[in-house]
């Protein structure tokens, strides 16, 4: 992958976009949220996409198929010196399942999988996304099992499980 990526949470993409000398922003916000381009970042180099942080593709708002060709549309037209900040409201779902699904269009699912944990590692690659890009790509479900090796959102985890993750 030519172009440079970072992820981060929506509250630190000022900050971030700065420190990364950020040339583009992708951002993945719930529908009817929007973030206004850092300084620095053109407006027109900034993409949006709303969706709702859900796994479930009956849910209202979710993550499509058209959204993520759209994202890979949008990112492989980039100058290959891009430096790009992806994030998303927690930049650890959305936004990292969107980066697994732009490493391996250039890693394969492994490998992409394997610089994920690098740039991000507190990622949970948002499931619905994941399957998307495989389908887009044609993997096959390879990246939905490099997916699956990611912890599950603690917010998708029964209960009992989210106790034990917390210590009580």
């Amino acid at each position: 992958m030519n172009q440079a990526i970072t992820i981060c949470r929506k509250n630190r993409v000022k900050d971030v976009a700065r420190r990364f000398e950020a040339t583009h922003i992708l951002s993945f916000l719930d529908p009817g949220d929007r973030l206004v381009t850092p300084k620095g970042v053109p407006p027109d180099r900034h993409a949006t996409f709303n969706m709702n942080d859900t796994h479930e593709p009956e849910d209202p708002y979710p993550p499509t198929l058209e959204q993520v060709r759209a994202v890979h549309l949008w990112f492989s037209a980039l100058p290959p010196d891009a430096r790009v900040v992806i994030h998303c409201f927690q930049g650890v779902s959305r936004s990292t399942a969107m980066a697994l699904g732009l490493l391996s269009a250039r890693l394969g699912p492994q490998e992409a999988a394997d610089r994920l944990r690098r740039i991000r590692p507190e990622a949970t690659p948002n499931r619905l996304i994941v399957a998307l890009w495989d389908r887009h790509l044609q993997l096959n479900g390879r990246l939905s099992e490099e997916a699956e090796k990611f912890p599950a959102p603690s917010w998708a985890l029964p209960l009992h499980l989210k106790r034990s993750r917390r210590g009580y």
